[in-house]
């Protein structure tokens, strides 16, 4: 009898090595984008930009490519020229950014342009008139060379943006019904579809719609970290933020049902990891899994079985790459949210976390009075009270409820229901899974 256990606990075991061997091998990484683009010249002719090296000479510009950078230097000849008609007419190019790709272009006009993966830009090889126009589709980051007498207009397909120089960003992918213009430095103008004109200040940011435009007060990184290799959401949808994936990433993403797309997180995360360390971690809340199949993502609620509980715990702990717990924080807080610490902990530490934004709702306001402490163990005071912890995968750290664990002892019997003496099995229950040792 007690062979048979030994038996039971050895195949166990074996079955459960073969399982995890077998979904680490099985397991499809997804890389972030990379620098490319496609540019169509006046002629017609096009070109990718990042497969060949690229030196002419368009309507007296020089166009060049190098390490991720398209530029346009005007030729002496052209420097001279006025600027003395109501519009440009000259020659115009286009660059487009497809899924999974980004690039930069540095105009004739010397302004900068950073482009976001499913783009096109339209523009000028060298501005010819009163205004500097060019056109935007999808997302992209402007930094404006200053020139007072020729203002700066994107064109989007909800109205466009004037400005003399200045830093801002524009969202207008022309699959979505909005377009979103946040202001770094300087001061811009939207002018609405129907007429409509909304001025910025730094730190403001356009939300227009085909009938309606609001202005309000953001958190610029998250509207712009993606320029410095970060991706910041603060209470934002699943589905919102998968959707910024999809282009980033070139995935296609399905859900089981649609009120996934509904779940809110909070968090700030590498723009060039893989998908898969976001995936993972979302998994740790315990919210809902995934499953990956060629360049598709299915995700679905979580429902463990016992081999897939224990496949992913023991890939969690086995992935994790902790932050430096060197990083401290001071912190002087009186009855705020728990978010408001983590946001605080998050700017003094520069720690990437992920959470569900919606789990704190009528959690009690918390205080906080800390000099120069750990940042791990900060956020035990602030959560272990209130009934959350955190784990860590993939450098990110994972805030979630606490696991509550119930054990139930039993026993082991032979074939004639006999108990076997000094056998016990203890099943150890928890809201995402069962995990059984045998002792």
């Amino acid at each position: 009898a007690a062979a048979a256990v030994v038996t039971l606990a050895v195949a166990l075991s074996i079955y459960m090595s073969n399982y995890i061997s077998s979904e680490k091998e099985g397991k499809t990484l997804i890389q972030p984008g990379t620098q490319q683009a496609q540019l169509t010249l006046s002629d017609g002719s096009v070109i990718d930009v990042h497969r060949k090296e690229v030196s002419v000479v368009v309507d007296g510009v020089q166009v060049k490519y190098k390490k991720g950078v398209l530029s346009y230097q005007p030729t002496v000849t052209t420097q001279h020229e006025e600027k003395n008609i109501e519009e440009q007419s000259g020659k115009s190019n286009e660059l487009v950014i497809p899924r999974g790709g980004e690039n930069t272009v540095i105009l004739a006009d010397g302004t900068t342009v950073h482009l976001n993966a499913g783009s096109k830009l339209t523009y000028p090889v060298r501005f010819a008139g009163k205004r500097r126009i060019v056109r935007l589709e999808g997302e992209a980051y402007f930094d404006v060379a200053g020139d007072e007498n020729h203002p700066f207009v994107v064109q989007t397909h909800l109205g466009e943006i004037t400005v003399l120089g200045t830093e801002f960003n524009v969202n207008a992918y022309a699959d979505t019904p909005v377009c979103y213009t946040t202001l770094v430095h300087g001061k811009v103008k939207f002018s609405t579809l129907n007429a409509e004109t909304v001025t910025l200040s730094p730190g403001e940011q356009a939300v227009v719609f085909a009938n309606s435009s609001t202005k309000r007060k953001v958190d610029l990184e998250e509207y712009v970290g993606w320029v410095d290799g970060m991706y910041i959401f603060n209470d934002r949808p699943l589905g919102d933020i998968m959707k910024t994936f999809e282009r980033w990433y070139d995935i296609q993403v399905y859900y089981e049902t649609p009120n996934l797309r509904d779940i809110t997180y909070s968090g700030n995360l590498k723009r060039y990891g893989t998908i898969n360390s976001f995936l993972d971690a979302l998994e740790l809340t315990g919210d809902l899994t995934y499953k990956i199949s060629g360049r598709n993502i299915s995700v679905s609620y979580t429902h463990l079985t016992l081999p897939c509980f224990l496949v992913a715990m023991c890939c969690t702990f086995s992935a994790w790459a902790l932050p430096s717990q060197d990083k401290t924080v001071t912190l002087k807080l009186h009855n705020v949210s728990i978010e408001t610490v983590l946001d605080a902990v998050k700017k003094q530490t520069g720690v990437n976390m992920l959470y569900n934004s919606q789990m704190f709702k009528g959690v009690p306001s918390v205080s906080l009075d800390v000099k120069n402490e750990r940042w791990d163990t900060t956020l035990k005071l602030v959560l272990n009270p209130q009934g959350f912890d955190y784990v860590m995968k993939d450098g990110i750290v994972v805030i979630r409820k606490q696991k509550r664990e119930n054990r139930v002892r039993g026993m082991v019997t032979d074939s004639h229901g006999e108990p076997i003496p000094g056998a016990s099995i203890i099943v150890k229950g928890t809201r995402t899974g069962t995990s059984t040792n045998i002792e």
